[in-house]
């Protein structure tokens, strides 16, 4: 989620950098939190909960343009076909990372479906995760990723892919969300908005006024 949350930063950069993702949710990690659920109108508790969670997971997937791995240094992107691997718990490697991507995806829009860690390796997390999804969708709940599983995780992926939109956030009360265009400069943004060189950074967490 660390990770996920710097990611996300980089197109929303209200929500604050976590300069040392660590595995530890500590205070950098709660600000972030709370700023991201701020956003995008959820409760701002700083927990990562089930709402949380998958709207950070929606916006990742997202932002990465979902079937674009690669680029963030995951895994090559997701082909036009199925795997042909046979997966089961125990199994190890990229493809499992595919599968824990794709679920965690599908979990987004479907409540039933339950995320995982995107470890690349298949515990007994991803085995209910995989039941659940096969049970969503009518398919044998056994918990194994053959042919039939692989097909329906690619069709609902994709169904949803070609009809999904990144949620336009919502920026706190009195602040304008604004891309960066080459040319930019933190001073002519002060003038343009209204505001102060001071009050820009200190809003979007800069430490340097570097010319984009």
């Amino acid at each position: 989620m660390q990770r996920y949350l710097n990611r996300i930063r980089v197109n929303y950069p209200l929500i604050p950098q976590i300069p040392n993702p660590n595995g530890v949710f500590g205070e950098d990690t709660t600000k972030a939190v709370k700023t991201f659920q701020s956003v995008f109108n959820l409760t701002q508790d700083g927990i990562i909960g089930r709402a949380t969670w998958f709207r950070i997971v929606q916006l990742y997937v997202g932002i990465t343009k979902l079937a674009s791995l690669d680029s963030e240094g995951e895994r090559i992107g997701i082909g036009a076909a199925p795997p042909t691997i046979v997966l089961r718990e125990g199994s190890t490697g990229p493809y499992v990372i595919e599968l824990q991507f794709l679920l965690n995806y599908i979990g987004s829009f479907y409540s039933t479906v339950i995320p995982v860690i995107q470890d690349g390796v298949f515990r007994a997390t991803t085995t209910t995760s995989v039941r659940a999804f096969q049970n969503t969708f009518g398919l044998t709940a056994d918990g194994i990723v053959g042919p039939n599983t692989w097909n329906e995780l690619y069709n609902v992926f994709k169904g949803i892919e070609d009809n999904v939109e990144v949620p336009t956030p919502t920026p706190p009360n009195n602040q304008i969300l604004y891309t960066v265009k080459p040319g930019d400069t933190l001073y002519l943004l002060a003038r343009r908005f209204g505001t102060t060189v001071d009050e820009i950074m200190r809003i979007n967490n800069l430490t340097g006024t570097i010319k984009y």
